[in-house]
């Protein structure tokens, strides 16, 4: 019979263990990726969420919404926080609009600029 040593069962079994805690982050991520836009309105009258009404109108539009959003990289620290409020709202309309609200995303850059010049 042939004789394993304990280092070597010591690592397999940790190579086993990080394999399958990969594999478990893995199908967790994937998961939850279903769920993408899944989150937690905290304040205070719920004012980062949609109302009832506004889910109920944006889930009964009756044909596509296009919505082009453009924003820039380059922008001041305190706009760049409504830059991702705007786009959070803008997606969480997207998820209650049972696929007629469709979002495009354009970022403008300064030498995006000068070409048109």
């Amino acid at each position: 019979m042939i004789e394993v040593s304990e280092k070597k069962k010591r690592v397999f079994f940790s190579a086993t263990a990080v394999v399958l805690v990969a594999a478990i982050v893995a199908g967790t991520n994937l998961i939850f990726s279903a769920f993408s836009f899944l989150r937690a309105d905290m304040s205070r009258g719920k004012i980062y969420s949609l109302s009832k009404v506004s889910k109920k109108i944006v889930s009964s539009l009756p044909d596509p919404l296009y919505v082009d959003f453009y924003y820039s990289k380059e922008l001041p620290v305190e706009v760049a926080s409504i830059k991702k409020y705007a786009a959070d709202f803008l997606k969480e309309y997207k998820n209650y609009s049972n696929g007629n609200i469709v979002l495009q995303f354009h970022e403008i850059s300064s030498e995006n600029k000068e070409k048109k010049k």
